[in-house]
């Protein structure tokens, strides 16, 4: 009888799978929820003057790689639209608690 001789099973390698790239909106979202996570917890350990330095440390990086000073300009001006819109808003609370103070009903 002769001798059969078996190969060895050599395992297939798995197809990579790749995920579908996020939208601007799916990342936008991503980086929102991931930061906002950190600053919580900075916040809740009395931290948030080191995480405003990583922030700040990584800003520098982003200017960096990019190589044009042109990007801390454009880095500068998101900021103070944030800062806006973050008065506003304040601006709006305080109003709405004026108004309720004073009696005056909202609708």
């Amino acid at each position: 009888m002769p001798v059969q001789i078996l190969s060895p099973v050599v395992p297939q390698p798995k197809p990579e799978v790749v995920p579908e790239p996020l939208s601007d909106e799916e990342a936008e979202q991503q980086f929102v929820k991931a930061l906002n996570g950190l600053l919580d917890e900075a916040i809740a350990q009395h931290r948030a003057h080191i995480f405003a330095d990583c922030l700040a440390w990584s800003l520098a990086r982003i200017v960096n790689g990019c190589g044009s000073m042109f990007v801390a300009g454009e880095i500068v001006g998101w900021f103070g639209q944030h800062l806006k819109r973050l008065a506003e808003r304040a601006d709006a609370q305080r109003e709405v608690e004026e108004a309720k103070q004073a009696g005056i009903k909202l609708s």
